[in-house]
């Protein structure tokens, strides 16, 4: 019995086209929304990254063959196909909440031991397989669906598949960008979610209502047509009688080598343009765009004519596929010179003020990528509709065939994933990874070449790969490899200061001025690609340890930031037994911490183990610590770690990079910092590093409300000019002025702090303050990672000193207590203040009630035409002895002056108050003055006395002393005063 396909008006084609489009752009959302809520708890490892990509793959593959199978035989397809993004529309709809109950059965069932293990993987792959599978299974069902729904023929199989796919991968390259750079920022992550919701039903609502309301003409089809179709176009005998094997080994071999040259392509511009949140959405747009273009090219010129009008030369469309892959190996072995390239392009449009425009900026990094991309993908694009074409010889199995290559063709997608991302890629390293490419590529097109050619004469069939190799190797040999210091430069992290020493050396060459460095180390590793340089020909010179281009570490200039992230939360908790520091970097600051012999175990978390092996450039700085036995080093991702252990820790010191940095960011969020606070002890310290550099005032105070909200004590410390470290806790603290004078003062010396007002000066401000100076700004979580996104937006603005006079300007000079501890001592015969470097002898009677508190101000001062804080400072010292307070009060001056300088103060007070005045001594001899009240015996005497110390560094303090006590006889005031004025002695 014949049966009846409907055939559907042109409009219909172009409504369902124009729903694909939105399909594909929904997909990509929800593929960079899930893969990015899964990271959360899974990790940003690149173990952790290729579980979750191959669970999405293994979705859409499935769903391909599954539905393939079954569309051949579906009444209405295009049904199907709405109910089908319905699905996807409603499991999308659940999976904030899903994602949240798998992050929980994760952590209950996870083990921090398994984490590096083969069963760690194969848990985090079920759950992403768990949480993926579903809605992948349902997507991989649409084109399948689609094309069967649409084909009215055989031979206008390649059109309307090349015209499906492209449009749905253009959509997708839609969606990346969408989701990048406008709905997750504006929306949020939950919310942008949804807006794919909204799209997936209003393609099903559109396309249910169209064809409901459509009465269809309808094609009958005889016994004959299905079962053998009509022969395409132009088909040779040969072509009939394609191996099997070699068309889906071959176009699996094809997925394989593209997703490695894709990751391979990420893997490089990351060194370029950064790895920000826009960065990646670009790379991923551009790499789409080219898929997608290609696609629709096969339809506007090979696949003319209903199915493929090939030029004389080619015997068949397998030979047409062939002559694609072999010209796919050669645009890819061309395009390995514009990559050593890209560097100076990228400083040729940022020198050109580009920068100054953000969305500028962007399409100009597009057209780098794309730059790089565009040959290779538009061929890649044209070869899935073409092997559609050659693979599906009947009508009656029209969406089996494209859902098996699909299937097929994503099945090698997920070895290039598995054995690419993590084998291939760190093994080879970029270059090689895309010779390999263009070497499977070579392979692909002789299997295709040799399969359409069986009728052909032997020397015409075997001479076309050999002539095709010998020009491959010949190029693959002319292309050297990319210069490594070039590459490693950091052009996107400061490009200023790269433009200025080009500036001052305008004889010279981007590249001569970096072979001005040496590469001590580099490696391209499965997570990142680590360097550590320094300048030639001096070997004393600072050793930089650079990450995916970027200056992450230093043995010089970044010393004051690595050893105070250390040694103030040491100070604050000198008695910590042990503590955790999320990323090794150089390994300073976890050698810094280990140097305090109380701290009995030490674990430090670094997911890149060529980061570790980097480690060993910078031994004599920190301390060898990796050999230290208690230190255990951990190569895991931090949140992945903290959600696995149950470890709880006295100290938590986290010092990741970047926060404009994709992945990073997770480590800068509110979840994160309620995660690191729940393994912290009781009386327990967290310590977390920001920047202010490149950083808006608005990100700043979302940063610093962050933190407040998750800690009732919170202190801001400015350890060096463009950096902050974050310090709170649940119970009040102070930094150990004991501990940073006494056991740590020798770290504290490779920090540049010598002294206790040098210590003091790194203070910025804390508890109300900081809560008022924040206050209404937003909170950067996992939903809205308000810093992810914003910060990249700042990345070449100059706002250090901005945002250091807005926090000045806000306190508006008011006095700041520094929360320090153990200024004094005390005993029954002294009272020792350390911090004021003043000892008292308290001849017997034991003080009481002792107060001390270092002050500090933020003045606003003129400095030529601009105003700039400075830094105001006083020590305050209140105690009592029987019945008698006292109250001491020291300032330091910068300007040394001479020691008559008190004579003239006296001189100066007496006049002005007319008040009784004289010389004395202290204990220890230096000259004093005092004032006091004229002789009124029935009141007490106001007794001020002052007197300078010198300062070890430079400059003095000056001390005053107020104290009330019962009015002597005028004849013995001296001697009271003298007896008094000898009880202090300056260190």
């Amino acid at each position: 019995m014949n049966k009846a396909k409907p055939v559907y008006p042109a409009s219909t084609v172009l409504l369902v086209s124009a729903c694909f489009f939105l399909s594909g752009l929904a997909g990509l959302v929800y593929e960079v929304v899930w893969a990015r809520q899964l990271s959360l708890f899974l990790g940003i490892t690149s173990y952790a990254h290729t579980v979750v990509i191959v669970a999405y793959m293994a979705g859409l593959a499935a769903g391909s063959f599954y539905f393939g199978r079954h569309a051949d035989r579906q009444p209405h397809p295009l049904k199907t196909y709405a109910w089908l993004e319905i699905g996807v529309g409603l499991y999308a709809a659940v999976t904030p909440w899903l994602f949240t109950f798998l992050q929980a059965a994760y952590v209950n069932f996870s083990d921090v031991s398994s984490i590096g293990q083969m069963s760690g993987y194969l848990t985090r792959f079920a759950i992403a397989l768990l949480a993926l599978l579903i809605p992948t299974f349902l997507m991989g069902g649409t084109l399948p669906l689609l094309v069967r729904g649409l084909i009215k023929e055989l031979p206008d199989l390649g059109q309307i598949t090349g015209r499906l796919y492209g449009i749905n991968t253009l959509g997708a390259m839609l969606g990346a960008l969408l989701a990048g750079f406008l709905l997750m920022p504006a929306l949020g992550i939950h919310a942008t979610i949804w807006v794919g919701v909204v799209i997936n039903l209003a393609i099903a609502v559109l396309v249910l209502t169209r064809l409901e309301h459509l009465k269809p003409h309808h094609l009958e089809l005889g016994p004959a047509t299905l079962a053998t179709g009509q022969p395409p176009v132009n088909a040779q005998p040969s072509e009939t009688s394609v191996s099997q094997l070699v068309l889906l080994t071959g176009f699996a071999t094809a997925g394989f080598a593209a997703l490695l040259t894709q990751m391979a392509w990420i893997r490089a511009l990351i060194l370029v343009v950064g790895g920000s949140v826009y960065a990646f959405s670009i790379t991923l747009a551009s790499f789409l765009a080219g898929i997608g273009l290609g696609s629709l090219v096969y339809t506007r010129s090979l696949a003319k004519g209903g199915g493929g009008l090939l030029p004389s030369w080619l015997p068949n469309r397998m030979a047409l596929a062939a002559l694609l892959a072999v010209l796919i190996s050669l645009t890819l072995l061309l395009g390995l010179p514009l990559i050593g390239r890209l560097p100076a392009w990228f400083l040729a449009g940022y020198s050109a003020g580009l920068k100054d425009s953000f969305a500028l900026f962007q399409l100009f990094i597009f057209l780098l990528c794309f730059s790089l991309m565009i040959l290779p993908t538009l061929l890649m694009g044209a070869m899935f509709p073409l092997v559609t074409v050659i693979w599906t010889r009947s009508f009656g199995r029209v969406g089996r065939g494209v859902g098996l290559v699909y299937a097929v063709n994503t099945s090698g997608t997920i070895l290039g994933a598995l054995l690419g991302g993590l084998l291939i890629l760190p093994w080879l390293g970029v270059h090689y990874s895309i010779l390999l490419a263009a070497g499977m590529y070579f392979l692909v097109a002789t299997g295709f070449w040799l399969s359409s050619t069986t009728g052909l004469s032997r020397p015409y069939r075997n001479s076309a790969p050999v002539v095709a190799l010998l020009l491959l190797v010949v190029v693959a040999l002319l292309i050297p490899q990319w210069n490594r210091s070039v590459m490693m430069s950091g052009v996107f992290s400061r490009p200023d200061n790269m433009m200025m020493v080009i500036r001052e050396q305008p004889d010279k060459s981007l590249q001569q001025i970096i072979d001005e460095y040496e590469l001590l180390y580099y490696e391209e590793g499965a997570d990142a690609t680590v360097a550590v340089r320094r300048k030639k020909g001096n070997a004393s010179s600072q050793r930089t340890l650079v990450i995916n281009g970027k200056a992450d570490a230093s043995s010089a200039g970044d010393m004051p930031t690595q050893i105070l992230l250390a040694q103030l939360p040491v100070a604050l908790n000198p008695e910590a037994e042990n503590a955790l520091v999320i990323g090794l970097g150089s390994g300073i600051t976890a050698g810094s911490l280990a140097t305090r012999e109380a701290l009995e175990s030490l674990t430090i978390l670094e997911i890149s183990s060529e980061v570790v092996e980097a480690s060993a450039f910078f031994e004599p700085e920190n301390n060898h610590v990796l050999k230290d036995p208690r230190v255990r080093l951990e190569t895991a991702d931090a949140r992945n770690y903290l959600m696995a252990s149950d470890d709880r820790y006295d100290l938590i010191i986290s010092e990741p990079s970047n926060p404009w940095i994709s992945g990073i960011a997770n480590l800068f969020t509110d979840e994160f910092l309620k995660l690191a606070k729940r393994r912290l002890r009781d009386g327990g310290v967290m310590t977390q590093w920001f920047h202010i550099y490149a950083m808006s005032d608005a990100d700043l105070k979302t940063m610093l409300k962050t933190f407040d909200d998750n800690f009732k004590h919170v202190s801001v410390w400015r350890i060096q000019s463009g950096d902050l470290a974050l310090i709170g806790s649940d119970q009040p603290h102070g930094v150990s002025l004991a501990y940073a004078t006494g056991d740590g003062a020798g770290e504290f010396a490779r920090a540049n702090i010598g002294s206790a007002r040098e210590l003091a000066g790194l203070y910025v401000f804390g508890g109300d303050a900081l809560s008022r100076y924040a206050r209404g700004s937003k909170t950067n979580s996992d939903n809205y990672p308000v810093v992810e996104f914003n910060a990249p937006r700042n990345l070449y603005s100059l706002t250090e000193k901005e945002n250091m006079d807005n926090i000045f300007a806000y306190l508006k000079g008011a006095k700041q207590t520094v929360p320090l501890t153990d200024m004094v001592f005390q005993s029954e015969d002294v009272l020792d203040a350390p911090f004021m470097s003043l000892r008292i002898d308290s001849a017997g009677q034991t003080p009481r009630q002792v107060n001390a508190s270092w002050l500090i101000d933020r003045q606003m001062v003129p400095l030529g035409r601009t105003m700039v804080a400075g830094l105001g400072s006083e020590r305050l010292l209140a105690w009592t002895e029987g019945q008698t307070r006292f109250q001491v009060r020291a300032v330091w001056l910068s300007t040394a002056t001479s020691q008559d300088s008190l004579q003239d103060l006296l001189k100066q007070s007496m006049a002005s108050t007319g008040r009784q005045g004289g010389q004395t001594r202290l204990g220890d001899g230096v000259d004093a003055i005092w004032l006091s009240n004229r002789d009124e015996k029935s009141s007490p005497m106001q007794l001020d006395i002052a007197w300078d110390c010198p300062v070890r560094e430079s400059g003095f303090t000056r001390y005053a002393l107020h104290t009330s006590l019962p009015n002597p006889e005028p004849q013995s005031r001296e001697k009271v005063i003298s007896g008094l004025t000898g009880k202090f002695s300056c260190y």
